[in-house]
């Protein structure tokens, strides 16, 4: 790859990055469509995540990527949100305009949302949600599916003002369907019909770890599928397996990792959605200065 001075960089964000193949798909991708942009990792947490962002405002970026822990936080540090972002309140994905502004917006909620309803056949305003985590991925999972009708969403976090604070706004900003539940109460686990990851079970110090539910025990997929504990009966897995990560980035680069296509599955089955894993995306800051990038979503 040729580095030169009009390469443009995008960054990913966020720590622990070390299990991220985002910079080996996005690089590829862009190497294929002819655009000379690089992708690499900026590991670092909220402590020093304004200086970053106020450092990519003076470089040549075309804009940055946001993962855990970040994607709450980085809003006070952007000049614009996009209207469902600033409902969902997080951001994954930062566009700096030709201007200099950044701008940032959430693909994360429509890449799952696509993923569950088309590959997983979910339907969302027939079901009941159980949602571990409350931080910026179970954000952007749980407003959307507020936004699409779901019948109820239970939101559950070891940090319990995070899932308090999501609880609220989605009561707020999109529909009265949202309940919090204290962090270990698994009563209404029963009641759902899909079980969400949004949680860093599975990731960095994480690994190892499941979230004892019984009769299910929930773990995140992403980065290590052999991991995963035994489920309780009548729950169904959904993972994405790595081998698929390609595919379902270069259809188009608007592409988040869902759950893995599968067949019908019988009536009053449980739904797992395990390790949701959004695919880090800044295609957007391309349409404002790069036609190419329309090459993108045609592979």
């Amino acid at each position: 790859m040729k580095v030169d001075i009009n390469t443009k960089m995008i960054t990913l964000i966020g720590t622990p990055l070390s299990q991220s193949f985002a910079a080996r798909m996005q690089n590829t991708g862009y190497e294929a469509a002819g655009l000379n942009m690089l992708y690499f990792y900026t590991e670092a947490d909220k402590e020093h995540l304004g200086d970053i962002v106020n450092g990519i405002r003076y470089m040549n970026f075309a804009g940055f990527a946001v993962t855990k822990p970040n994607k709450v936080r980085v809003l006070r540090y952007l000049d614009e949100l996009d209207p469902l972002c600033q409902k969902m309140g997080a951001s994954n994905t930062v566009v700096k305009t030709p201007e200099g502004k950044l701008v940032g917006y959430n693909t994360d909620g429509v890449g799952f949302y696509t993923s569950l309803t088309q590959e997983g056949g979910v339907q969302v305003d027939q079901s009941v949600f159980f949602c571990f985590g409350g931080g910026g991925a179970g954000r952007a999972m749980c407003s959307i599916l507020a936004y699409h009708g779901a019948r109820k969403i239970y939101i559950t976090d070891l940090f319990e003002p995070c899932a308090k604070s999501l609880v609220d706004d989605i009561n707020n900003n999109f529909a009265p369907v949202a309940e919090f539940v204290h962090h270990g109460d698994f009563s209404k686990l029963a009641a759902c019909n899909v079980v969400l990851n949004a949680s860093g079970i599975g990731m960095g110090q994480h690994i190892g770890i499941g979230m004892a539910v019984k009769p299910v025990v929930v773990g995140n997929v992403y980065p290590a599928q052999d991991e995963l504990a035994p489920l309780g009966k009548g729950m169904h897995v959904h993972p994405q397996p790595r081998a698929q990560i390609a595919n379902v980035h270069f259809c188009s680069p608007l592409s988040m990792l869902g759950v893995q296509k599968h067949g019908a599955h019988g009536a009053g089955q449980k739904h797992v959605v395990l390790g949701y894993r959004e695919l880090d995306v800044v295609a957007l800051a391309l349409h404002h200065e790069h036609p190419a990038a329309q090459a993108l979503d045609e592979r």
